[in-house]
């Protein structure tokens, strides 16, 4: 058996010979780490402001700017072919929306829109009678509107572990059984995104 190497092989070989040197690493780090860390301070600027590390939102919007960085760059710049590409690029944008929508903590809203809006009826104060300084306040709410809100913070919840699940799911992607099993890829799986 007779290998052949050709001389473009060759010099990459040497280009990862090279990469071993001290001289390389040094020049690298000017050339291109420095950039990038400036790059990346100014790209995620916001986030890095706003950050604090009691919650987990702060956690998320970071992970969400990187994303669409992620999903901008190999939407446009992906050399990958089109077919399973924009599957990742779909994948990545629901994630993307999902996590805004987490953020922003909108269930309560998503709620209303499909059972309509909570039913609040003005709070009263009126005067103990054995007390002549203190108050006690008054739930005018009917039992009907008291179920209706019950109804609606009970299907904001549920909306809230829907989306948790989903974004679970694309991140963890498909396993290796169902693409045996014949399965089209779906551009799930955090493991793929890149290019």
């Amino acid at each position: 058996m007779k290998i052949v190497a050709s001389s473009s092989f060759r010099k990459s070989i040497k280009k990862i010979a090279r990469q071993n040197f001290i001289l390389y690493k040094v020049w690298n780090f000017l050339r291109r780490g420095i950039p990038r860390f400036f790059r990346n301070i100014w790209y995620f600027r916001n986030e890095m402001y706003e950050f604090s590390w009691w919650d987990y939102r702060y956690n998320l919007t970071l992970f969400r700017k990187s994303l669409e960085m992620t999903c901008h760059t190999i939407e446009i710049k992906g050399i990958e072919i089109d077919e399973t590409r924009m599957k990742k690029v779909n994948a990545m944008k629901e994630i993307i929306r999902i996590m805004k929508t987490i953020e922003s903590d909108d269930y309560i809203d998503l709620a209303e829109k499909e059972l309509g809006e909570i039913r609040l009826t003005p709070m009263e104060f009126k005067p103990c009678d054995d007390h002549h300084d203190c108050y006690e306040l008054v739930d005018n709410d009917t039992e009907e509107e008291k179920e209706h809100n019950r109804l609606v913070f009970s299907r904001s919840y549920e909306i809230e572990e829907e989306h948790w699940n989903r974004m679970a799911r694309i991140i963890v992607g498909q396993s290796r059984e169902e693409l045996k099993n014949g399965e089209d890829y779906d551009g799930t799986g955090m493991r793929g995104w890149w290019d």
